[in-house]
């Protein structure tokens, strides 16, 4: 089990951002995309 960098929530498969870096969960961004949700607002700006 892995532990997301933004919410601390503990899942099986947590992807890395491929823009940061960061792990993240299902609920903190988009595992299709790879990209955590402060990545996701950035390119979305």
């Amino acid at each position: 089990m892995a532990e997301c960098d933004i919410c601390g929530r503990t899942q099986e498969d947590t992807p890395k951002c491929t823009s940061c870096g960061r792990t993240f969960c299902d609920r903190c961004g988009d595992p299709v995309e790879e990209h955590c949700e402060f990545c996701l607002d950035d390119e979305e700006a």
